[in-house]
């Protein structure tokens, strides 16, 4: 069968949307800053699909602070490219590590040389919570594409806080750091290759002499 001229294979995406909601009374400025709607999809697919067992509803997003989100991204960031060791730790490639309480999907960053595999998984609720996570799937996608959204959504929450006037912080320094050594081809050859035998290249008391 031959296909048209004008046929294009649409290519799988990762995609994260947000909206920004009010929220006054959470326990420290930057949880009430960030406070958001949050919907993740792959391929189309709602992985932060939930049923709310208060309204008996089923939604395709959550509402939790992205700060704690953006928080393991950046504290993680070369282990989720880099790390394809097959003893790597859940916590570096496990969103469910950022939930702080918060209702979390179970979704892996699993990456391999040229691509991340993304998987997730049901999730029942918990004695405290409310929803139910419903969406199961895996998909492999360039670094890139991942790489980009994620970029995308830290972004987004460091201007955040910086419009709601919260400075200094973890997000806002260390994600300055990453973009700094994303603009390095040296440094940031150092700390792939760091983060590949399972250290964090930017810890200053890691074991990192020997690295070239």
């Amino acid at each position: 069968m031959r296909l048209p001229r004008s046929f294009r294979a649409k290519m799988p995406e990762f995609r994260i949307d947000l909206e920004w909601e009010d929220f006054p009374s959470a326990r420290t400025p930057e949880l009430s800053a960030t406070w958001a709607r949050l919907a993740i999809f792959a391929d189309g697919v709602p992985v932060t699909k939930v049923e709310d067992h208060r309204s008996r509803g089923v939604r395709d997003a959550i509402y939790v602070p992205l700060y704690p989100i953006a928080e393991w991204l950046v504290a993680n960031w070369w282990f989720l490219w880099h790390e394809w060791r097959m003893d790597r730790p859940d916590a570096r490639h496990n969103l469910l590590a950022a939930r702080e309480g918060f209702a979390l999907p179970d979704l892996s960053f699993l990456p391999s040389e040229t691509q991340i595999q993304l998987a997730w998984r049901p999730r029942p609720a918990t004695e405290f919570g409310r929803v139910s996570f419903l969406s199961e799937g895996s998909l492999a996608l360039p670094k890139e594409a991942v790489h980009r959204e994620l970029s995308r959504f830290v972004d987004a929450v460091a201007l955040r806080l910086n419009e709601s006037g919260i400075a200094s912080t973890f997000v806002a320094s260390e994600w300055q750091a990453i973009l700094q050594v994303e603009q390095d081809p040296d440094q940031q050859k150092f700390c792939e290759l760091a983060a590949r035998l399972g250290h964090d290249p930017f810890d200053p008391d890691g074991p990192l002499t020997d690295l070239p």
